[in-house]
């Protein structure tokens, strides 16, 4: 669908701009920011760029404003900002309200583990969030992630000397280290 923007039009006289960064600071590039319409199911979408900034034109209105990320071992989505009235062109800087998990697998004589998949998913009423990093040789893996209770936590091993290991429900808050025992074929 092709849109026009005529002079004097209400298209061209709303916009939201700004620069999307992650909790500690980081440029967010690369994440998608939604503006959703309250008063429809009408949602606009941008990327942000390498420095961060986004930029979306569109009707005058209400809208809820988020971002949507789909970075490595980690996708989900979260509004920022719930009630926004937008009419003119308006700068809104964003912060993703993300934390970070420092992970590390072992297996049960302490020894790191490779190849291990961490998988959960949350999902609240502002946003949701599925994981899934990969330890590597040293057994270790981080991933961003939105606070919330996740569910459905397994470590999923690539190496069949290792047998998967369901977790329970687990509550991230604020970032945080971890170490996982992985047990194998023989206990």
């Amino acid at each position: 669908m092709m849109m026009v923007s005529l002079p004097g039009s209400a298209w061209a006289q709303a916009a939201l701009n700004g620069q999307v960064r992650f909790s500690d600071g980081s440029i967010a590039a690369g994440v998608t920011v939604h503006a959703r319409v309250l008063s429809s199911s009408t949602v606009y979408r941008t990327t942000a760029d390498a420095a961060g900034m986004y930029s979306l034109q569109f009707i005058p209105g209400t809208y809820s404003v988020g971002v949507d990320l789909a970075l490595p071992s980690f996708t989900g989505s979260q509004t920022l900002v719930s009630s926004l009235p937008i009419s003119t062109p308006t700068t809104l800087n964003l912060t993703a309200q993300d934390i970070l998990l420092n992970g590390r697998v072992v297996n049960s004589s302490g020894q790191p583990v490779a190849n291990v998949r961490l998988q959960g998913s949350m999902s609240r009423v502002n946003g949701w969030n599925y994981l899934s990093p990969l330890s590597g040789a040293d057994g270790r893996f981080q991933v961003r992630m939105i606070p919330g209770i996740y569910s459905s936590m397994q470590l999923e091993p690539y190496n069949p000397a290792y047998l998967m290991a369901p977790l329970p429900d687990q509550t991230f808050s604020a970032s945080l280290s971890r170490e996982y025992v992985m047990a194998d074929n023989n206990e």
